[in-house]
């Protein structure tokens, strides 16, 4: 499970391209990716991560991980909306149709 998370993570990376920023900034000639990964969730870097950290609590079974679980998808669901009002103010009509067709975090769920 872990693995498969670090996988979906580099494979969106490397779909992103020059797109990617370690923060939320838009670059010159920036576009709306909604292929690979972001063809089944908007935010698979953060659907990796998320895996991640899901399969290493379940591995280790510290109480700290499962009470970190819920403080973790909550910081992770703030960045993500505020991404998302950024990418609808550049990409007003595609990221509104983007977001009815693909789902957040987990495809064809949330």
């Amino acid at each position: 499970l872990c693995i498969a998370g670090l996988a979906f993570c580099i494979w969106a990376r490397f779909t992103l391209g020059r797109n990617w920023s370690g923060v939320v900034t838009f670059k010159g000639g920036h576009e709306l990716i909604t292929r690979g990964p972001y063809a089944l969730v908007r935010h698979p870097i953060y659907t990796g991560l998320l895996t991640m950290f899901v399969a290493t609590v379940i591995v280790l079974g510290h109480v700290a991980g499962i009470i970190a679980m819920p403080l973790v998808f909550v910081s992770i669901w703030i960045k993500l909306r505020h991404e998302e009002k950024l990418m609808l103010k550049k990409f007003p009509d595609q990221y509104a149709a983007y977001q009815r067709h693909v789902k957040r975090l987990i495809p064809f769920i949330l």
